[in-house]
């Protein structure tokens, strides 16, 4: 009989005051891994972006095969058999890949979990959107508000009890939801409102009685990046309009002082660093899992990566192949433009070096 891969698991304190708090029903057991159903537990909607960072998980993989100690996972039993994943999922591919770099199959790993037993679905569904709030970073004040909205309007749950789980004040919540409504009216104007923050988007809601002038004052609102200070000059002026005319009149004045600032270059470069990141994220994390496996930990080889099929394999050499020549023109079409950059500037540079030169010729005769 294979010998069963285990783990020692600690106890999640932040975990398990939100379920005595609510009284929730819960014990510690034991499961495999092979009893994970992943695709319920990765569309649990605890995370609107992101919801398994692949660098994070090779991280716990490595600290788990240093012998560090995690929090226990939190799952509960599905119909079809299985178990969901609540809170957990990268601890939980973390190990996935520590076996994998152990060659042992997921039927022989165990891993100790809070197996909650209670069956309010209301409280799954709290328990499940709120775990990461208290971890830093994991989940965003703009997630928050969304998954405050989602117990509110589905589950007929107080706004004040939500606030208390997600850690926001209750009338940061009631602005946040608000502003949130006008966001939501923006996009369906057809205006690109998912970079606005809330105070601009507070702002907006002055003018949002009026379809016409939300979605002008919308656009240039985003197409332009501007502050709350200037749209609430903005949504002021047009506030103070009497007739359509009128307000369509004051939004083209803006528009037109506007476009002849441009003071859309902070918008713009928050869309280049967007862009940036997305590309560099990939990448990190490939040169990342080499490294390991050049050093010795997994990903030695494509194989540890998963590949396992000449069709994988083949699959892969013509994304790579296209990939890198792709990116190999584009490489030398960015170093011309840096060339082209550079001779420019040394030619700007010759009159003055030339002048100097000409008067220590006049210094030595």
């Amino acid at each position: 009989m294979a010998k069963k891969l285990t783990l020692t698991w600690g106890e999640d304190l932040y975990l398990e005051s939100k379920l005595k708090r609510h009284k929730t029903k819960y014990r510690v057991a034991k499961i495999r891994l092979n009893e994970i159903d992943w695709n319920w537990s990765l569309d649990n909607q605890a995370r609107q972006q992101d919801r398994l960072v692949e660098d994070r998980a090779l991280e716990y993989a490595l600290a788990m095969t240093a012998g560090n100690v995690f929090p226990r996972i939190a799952v509960k039993r599905l119909q079809n058999g299985l178990y969901g994943i609540m809170s957990g999922n990268h601890r939980a591919k973390g190990l996935e890949l520590f076996a994998d770099d152990q060659s042992k199959a997921y039927a022989d790993v165990e891993l100790e979990v809070y197996r909650v037993t209670d069956n309010r679905d209301w409280l799954h569904d709290m328990i499940v959107r709120s775990a990461n709030r208290g971890l830093g970073d994991r989940t965003s004040a703009r997630e928050a508000v969304f998954h405050c909205r989602h117990m509110i309007d589905k589950h007929g749950r107080p706004l004040d009890e939500c606030a208390m789980e997600f850690g926001v004040r209750p009338e940061w919540i009631r602005n946040a939801i608000k502003c949130e409504e006008t966001r939501d009216k923006l996009e369906a104007l057809e205006v690109a409102a998912e970079g606005l923050n809330h105070t601009v988007l507070k702002e907006l809601r002055r003018v949002e009685a009026n379809d016409s002038h939300l979605r002008k004052a919308g656009h240039l609102a985003a197409a332009y990046g501007l502050t709350g200070d200037a749209a609430h000059q903005m949504c002021e002026e047009v506030q103070r309009t009497t007739t359509q005319t009128e307000g369509n009149r004051v939004l083209k004045k803006w528009d037109d002082q506007l476009r002849a600032k441009k003071p859309g270059v902070h918008a713009n470069e928050k869309r280049r660093k967007t862009a940036r990141s997305r590309l560099l994220r990939p990448i990190s994390t490939l040169a990342n899992m080499i490294d390991q496996g050049n050093k010795g930990g997994p990903f030695a080889n494509l194989e540890e990566m998963g590949v396992d099929t000449e069709a994988e394999l083949d699959e892969i050499f013509e994304r790579y192949t296209h990939l890198r020549t792709v990116l190999d023109k584009m490489f030398r079409e960015q170093q011309k433009k840096f060339q082209s950059i550079r001779a420019n500037m040394r030619k700007s540079q010759r009159p003055a070096n030339t002048t100097k030169r000409r008067a220590k010729k006049k210094q030595k005769k």
